[in-house]
């Protein structure tokens, strides 16, 4: 992964303020999925999908290596990154930066669910939600999940920490709880992403990953994120992709 050479820079929108981070665990939340009802008012078919959101229901899928990749680095984020960033050791951000036990992991565009799995069982967060608008990858997540987890599995199974949700993320009552958010919004409408960035803007997340860069987030209205590493990856059609990491500059040192 490459660093950014400035990310302590901040974009030109007034917003100068920076808390301190507590550096303390959350609460898990529990997400109500949304009703599994016939489409009705409000619901738009977009590309031959079935979806609760406008414009978002084309998604892909990263590859295995390329996702192994993101949470080997995302799991030492710190030291890897942020103790070179100026602003001190990895000892002087707080540890929820680093993806672990602590973390509080949510999914956006989890399609079929590989991200949400791979990173119960690699990570071992506290939780680990996926989010889906397309019922029948929700549906096939949800059978996956059901078969890793047969009768009898054991309580401390890592993929009991996985869970999956049908429904629209900017609707979801609580994304303060979750430490680390990945975004496979590649193909997310305009409509989606300003509703995502001005969600998730009031939100006490550590670290995102998306795919879109700082100048579209920063239009969106998410103005306290900054870059601070991006990745190659590479989707199962084989086609190759950048994900930025960005932290929320709320949390870092003073």
């Amino acid at each position: 992964p490459r660093t950014s050479r400035d990310a302590r820079a901040r974009p030109r929108t007034g917003h100068e303020a920076r808390a301190r981070a507590a550096g303390r665990g959350v609460a898990s939340p529990r997400l109500e999925p949304s009703p599994r009802s016939s489409p009705g008012k409000g619901w738009k078919h977009v590309n031959g999908f079935g979806g609760n959101t406008v414009g978002s229901e084309g998604y892909g899928e990263t590859t295995k290596a390329a996702t192994a990749g993101l949470v080997a680095l995302l799991r030492h984020l710190r030291a890897a990154v942020l103790a070179h960033l100026g602003a001190g050791p990895a000892a002087c951000w707080p540890a929820p930066f680093d993806l672990g036990p602590h973390s509080g992991v949510l999914d956006v565009g989890s399609g079929f669910g590989k991200v949400t799995l791979h990173v119960a069982e690699a990570a071992l967060p506290r939780q680990s939600v996926g989010v889906e608008c397309v019922a029948s990858r929700f549906d096939a997540a949800q059978r996956a999940l059901e078969a890793l987890l047969p009768p009898g599995t054991a309580a401390d199974d890592p993929l009991r920490s996985a869970e999956f949700v049908y429904g629209d993320a900017t609707r979801l009552p609580d994304l303060g709880c979750f430490t680390h958010i990945y975004l496979f919004d590649r193909v997310f409408s305009p409509v989606t992403l300003c509703a995502l960035g001005l969600a998730l803007d009031r939100c006490a997340f550590f670290v995102l990953v998306s795919y879109r860069n700082p100048k579209e987030w920063w239009s969106f209205g998410l103005t306290k994120v900054q870059p601070v590493a991006r990745m190659r990856m590479r989707t199962t059609g084989k086609e190759g992709c950048m994900a930025y990491v960005y932290i929320n500059m709320d949390h870092a040192p003073p």
